[in-house]
């Protein structure tokens, strides 16, 4: 019986053509787009990178391309968020999906390799200024960390939950805001609020001796925001800067995580 092939919502069918013959990853936003296809640019011939707008949109496109019969031409990358390690790289011992998690928070993360880091502010900071070496951006990252643990935590409860507004990268890392942010937002108790929030920053907390583990607990974007501020003259805008990160990372090494998804799994 000859198989049936299902029509694809417009939106799909839209980016299959503009792949063409290439293999289709979507990703959730136009940050991971860029940094796939700079990271990549010698493969844009063989890949399609699209941001599909958000996790759910990047799910849902997945599945609609594999009940069409289009399986093994779209791809999907989403953000790890609160997956547990498991969770994480499960779609490594599953040949058949198509549907893969970055090991680290989100994409930022990736931009911020101590090594890369260095490196390009080095080259920023020219002969005026001596820049922070390897060993400094680590211990900044980590006090970053420590700092920015408790946003990543009320994040992570008001996910638990289902409902209530994020924390933005403006958001001040202080706790008593971000009880009151909770209880408001969750129409929770202070007392609730604070065992939840209490529960999820001992979990990341567990996390924080090291970057590899802080990298998957710790939202990249608070803490690119963070380096930024630290280290960065005003003068050159934050985009400028992440776009620099961008190509400092693809010099210094592309992280081999982001290898096996792209090289091994997607190409291979």
């Amino acid at each position: 019986m000859p198989r049936l092939i299902r029509p694809l919502p417009p939106e799909i069918t839209n980016i299959i053509f503009m792949a063409g013959n290439r293999k289709v990853v979507l990703v959730e936003g136009d940050d991971d787009e860029y940094a796939f296809r700079t990271w990549y640019e010698e493969r844009l011939r063989d890949v399609y990178f699209h941001a599909a707008d958000s996790t759910a949109h990047v799910v849902a496109y997945v599945a609609e391309a594999l009940r069409s019969g289009t399986k093994g031409h779209v791809y999907g990358i989403v953000d790890r968020d609160y997956r547990t390690d498991e969770e994480a790289v499960a779609w490594k011992s599953d040949p058949d999906t198509h549907l893969l998690s970055l090991w680290r928070y989100e994409i930022e993360n990736y931009l911020l390799e101590a090594g890369a880091l260095a490196t390009l502010l080095n080259e920023t900071y020219g002969r005026k200024l001596d820049a922070p070496d390897v060993d400094a951006i680590e211990a900044q990252l980590l006090e970053a960390c420590g700092e920015l643990s408790v946003k990543s935590a009320a994040n992570w409860v008001i996910s638990d939950f289902g409902r209530g507004e994020f924390l933005g990268v403006g958001y001040p890392a202080d706790r008593s805001l971000i009880l009151t942010h909770l209880s408001k937002e969750l129409n929770i108790s202070d007392a609730e609020a604070d065992a939840n929030l209490a529960a999820k920053e001992a979990l990341i907390e567990a996390c924080l001796s090291d970057m590899v583990r802080a990298h998957t607990v710790i939202r990249g974007k608070y803490l690119l925001h963070y380096l930024y501020r630290v280290n960065v003259h005003p003068r050159m805008q934050i985009d400028v800067f992440t776009n620099l990160l961008v190509a400092s990372v693809k010099r210094y090494g592309i992280p081999q995580d982001i290898r096996d998804i792209i090289e091994n799994r997607v190409l291979g």
